[in-house]
């Protein structure tokens, strides 16, 4: 009983990490990407509407992606935790 508060903690500051990383990431990306689609689309033959379905498209992607490593990596820190205190 006495390891369910530490374990609320861990999941509280793994929520968190995650979802600033999450934040820090997309706007970086809605910025960065937003630039590179104009310049694609003055300088290509693709409209700014496909090059804005791909740029979604694969946000999505590496966001879910992203989404899966850092809850993978913060659920293996917390099972290597726990083992480490029940042994």
């Amino acid at each position: 009983m006495q390891n369910r508060p530490r374990s609320n903690r861990f999941f509280s500051l793994a929520a968190f990490g995650i979802t600033i990383t999450y934040l820090v990431i997309s706007v970086i990306w809605i910025m960065v990407s937003g630039e590179v689609a104009v310049l694609m689309a003055n300088t290509s033959d693709l409209s700014l509407d496909k090059i804005e379905l791909v740029k979604g498209l694969g946000f999505v992607l590496a966001t879910s992606i992203l989404l899966y490593v850092l809850i993978q990596h913060s659920l293996n820190r917390h099972y290597q935790n726990e083992y480490k205190t029940s042994a």
